[in-house]
């Protein structure tokens, strides 16, 4: 364990990605103590709720945000031209989508009906219209990633500190909904000053109609990660959208909170992975099997160990609101680890994908949809009246989800000639 530890202090880039979740996951906590101090329960639902909707603004573009990093490797790894070729196609792509994003305006209220006062709607109207801007320049710092990972992360973490000091300003002068635009309002900051830094690279492609074969380069692969997206958000996001109309807006800001907090520590943990898939996916490209997965493998048992941690973690975070007389405000202990450890089974399943991607392989982009439609019918129709065994179904489709990903992964390396044994063999 020092060994792989060892090596990944010694990587500036993990040490930045490292570094920025870090401060995405100090912001987190920062934000959760935040809507505790300064909400109600039920403000607290609404404002977790209202998140998971927002969330929903990925899903105009079918999931290709989640492949941008990935798509722009390849892409670099084929010439510099065909890379801001890439670049200018997405910027003109996703300020289209902006448009499609406002139609969140609409589905908001009449999704929260009677149950929002006037100021909600106001805020409503202003966290889409940010939130839809926003995503143009996140889209482009993940392109912006497979060029140049330290500069990307420096991005983020300016987006995050940002984000911290607005949100906290709007807190304390009573804001405290409106604080859903500090994050995006940072990345709007920070990506346009890398949209002015590269003007020179691109600025002469703007104008050019045909920048990509979008039918041949994009489409093919694209329609089964629009699957895997919708379904990733769904099976995210379900739990906390649903028991709002089952249970209200109390029980669905508990829900969203752990939610939220495992999502926060997790993405921690996995930053190891992270850091290397730009470079995994560029040398797979280049047929570098072996040395690439190796590196992928310390990478992903690293993550593992800091994963454990992460759990515990969150078990002194529930003694911790108990000490200080908050546990109202959460769901038990073992209600808190079971919906970790369903996170913690989506981010695994979703890191198997990202090593697959790098094969241009999509492994459970039809069992994920698959799994969505069911703890949505179930959860909606047949267990509409008991928590936990809503929490049970879904760490069950989730677990389910990790051993499908894990076998898929097994076959494409069977397929690859790739020795199984070396994959798994100690350093």
């Amino acid at each position: 364990m020092i060994s792989y530890i060892t090596e990944d202090i010694l990587d500036k880039k993990t040490l930045f990605i490292v570094f920025q979740k870090i401060i995405h996951a100090l912001t987190g906590v920062i934000l959760i103590f935040l809507v505790i101090l300064f909400f109600d329960e039920q403000t607290q639902g609404y404002y977790y709720t209202m998140s998971s909707l927002l969330a929903s603004h990925v899903l105009f573009d079918l999931g290709f945000s989640s492949l941008l990093v990935q798509k722009s490797s390849i892409f670099y790894a084929k010439s510099i031209r065909s890379y801001w070729l890439f670049f200018t196609w997405c910027i003109k792509t996703y300020i289209k989508l902006t448009f499609l994003i406002l139609l969140l305006v609409p589905f908001g209220f009449f999704y929260f009906e009677k149950t929002f006062v006037i100021n909600h709607y106001q805020y409503w109207i202003i966290s889409v219209l940010v939130v839809a801007i926003s995503f143009i320049f996140q889209a482009l710092i993940q392109v912006i990633e497979a060029k140049n990972l330290i500069q990307a992360y420096k991005a983020r973490i300016f987006a995050h500190v940002f984000g911290i000091l607005l949100s906290f300003y709007l807190f304390t002068v009573g804001f405290g909904l409106l604080s859903l635009i500090s994050l995006p309002l940072g990345f709007i900051i920070s990506g346009s000053y890398l949209l002015i830094h590269y003007k020179k690279f691109y600025k002469n492609l703007f104008f050019q109609k045909k920048l990509i074969n979008w039918k041949r380069e994009i489409f093919p692969y694209q329609k089964k990660v629009s699957l895997f997206f919708i379904g990733y958000y769904l099976i995210f996001n379900l739990p906390t959208l649903i028991s709002y109309h089952i249970f209200g807006a109390a029980v669905a800001g508990k829900i969203g909170l752990i939610f939220i907090i495992s999502n926060v520590i997790l993405s921690l943990s996995i930053s190891p992975v992270i850091s290397i898939i730009p470079k995994f996916t560029k040398s797979i490209i280049k047929n570098k099997f072996n040395k690439s997965i190796k590196k992928f493998k310390d990478k992903f048992i690293l993550s593992l160990y800091l994963s454990l941690s992460a759990l515990i973690c969150l078990i002194i975070l529930n003694y911790l609101m108990l000490s200080l007389n908050l546990s109202e405000r959460f769901l038990n202990i073992e209600q808190n680890i079971l919906i970790f450890i369903s996170v913690f089974c989506l981010y695994y399943s979703n890191l198997f994908t990202f090593f697959c991607r790098a094969f241009q392989k999509e492994i459970i982009h039809e069992n994920i949809i698959i799994v969505s439609i069911i703890y949505f019918l179930i959860y909606f129709f047949v267990l509409d009246n008991n928590i936990n065994e809503n929490l049970i179904l879904h760490f069950l489709l989730s677990l389910i989800l990790f051993i499908i990903s894990f076998i898929k992964t097994k076959k494409i390396l069977h397929e690859k000639n790739i020795n199984i044994n070396y994959f798994y063999k100690s350093k």
